[in-house]
């Protein structure tokens, strides 16, 4: 199953997540009121929960943060993980590293062992 990536636990917490995938893309209100051709307020209370969506502007903003409807209306997801962008950069950064060691080696005649949180990979 797919791992979807987020970063920035704090602002996940909204009944629905409209607030949050916004500010994970980084756009502004207004960017993203003018992209549903709102008014400011009108979007501005999507956000609050102090309006009620409808369907074709759910659907505008699942595909412009290419999520599903369900995320952004808040559904749990066990494969939510959510870190900094900086960390999923190194994670991949980290990922590759080890992927490129893996196979360069032989696996008998080495162990890898990761040590630290700083992406040293070091071979004995």
């Amino acid at each position: 199953s797919k791992i979807i990536f987020l970063y920035n636990k704090n602002i996940m917490k909204d009944k629905t997540r409209f607030r949050a995938y916004r500010l994970l893309n980084n756009y502004k209100q207004q960017e993203i009121a003018d992209y549903l051709n709102v008014p400011l307020t009108t979007y501005a209370n999507y956000e609050q929960d102090k309006t009620e969506t409808d369907y074709a502007t759910l659907k505008k903003l699942a595909a412009l943060y290419k999520i599903t409807i369900n995320q952004l209306l808040g559904e749990d997801d066990e494969n939510l993980i959510i870190i900094s962008k900086e960390q999923y950069i190194s994670l991949l950064n980290a990922s590759n590293q080890l992927n490129e060691i893996l196979n360069n080696i032989k696996p008998s005649t080495h162990s890898i062992r990761i040590k630290g949180n700083k992406n040293k990979i070091k071979i004995k």
